[in-house]
């Protein structure tokens, strides 16, 4: 248990520390895990990356709601997640770009300010 806790602390501070340097692929791959953590394969792999893609957005969301897009009081995080698998997967030409961007777009898209 101890050795499990270990690694998957050690996982996470090894994504954090790359935070900055993630691609649009590279957060596509981290979707898919958080995807596989949910439904076919829950292994603790697919938990630990999901949870990386499941911080990294809301660290973007945190910082800019009310900035560049407006996400309405009460909606579910899980929200915000599909709505950037969406975009996405219905975008694949952006995955070169930095992650923190097109969370931002995807977030603008699906939550307008008005």
């Amino acid at each position: 248990m101890f050795k499990s806790l270990l690694a998957s602390s050690l996982l996470i501070i090894s994504f954090c520390s790359q935070a900055t340097m993630i691609t649009g692929g590279r957060l596509l791959d981290l979707a898919i895990a958080y995807e596989n953590a949910l439904g076919r394969d829950p292994s603790g792999d697919n938990q630990v990356r999901g949870s990386a893609y499941m911080g990294y957005v809301n660290g973007v969301a945190d910082s800019f709601d009310g900035k560049l897009f407006c996400i309405p009081n009460g909606e579910k995080a899980s929200a915000l997640y599909n709505s950037t698998i969406d975009y996405l997967e219905k975008n694949p030409s952006l995955q070169k770009k930095d992650g923190s961007e097109i969370v931002i777009l995807a977030l603008r898209k699906h939550y307008p300010c008005h």
